[in-house]
């Protein structure tokens, strides 16, 4: 038992470190099906109004959204 707890422990702490547990976070990330951190167009398609405001959300005009950008919309 305390073998698993360590390791566990071990893996929280560098999940916590690159940032991938805690990272910011915003409701439309779940649209994020690929988890890379970013929202497609390809992966935007569930919600229309994301869709259609996608070109003016994306402001680096990198074809993906991130939570900066994401938190635009309204």
């Amino acid at each position: 038992m305390m073998k698993r707890t360590v390791v566990a422990m071990a893996a929280l702490s560098i999940s916590l470190v690159s940032g991938n547990v805690f990272a910011d976070t915003h409701p439309l990330m779940g649209l994020d099906k690929d988890q890379d951190g970013f929202v497609s167009l390809e992966e935007a398609q569930e919600m229309p109004e994301v869709v259609e405001a996608f070109d003016v959300l994306d402001v680096n005009k990198d074809g993906k959204l991130d939570v900066k950008e994401l938190s635009a919309l309204k």
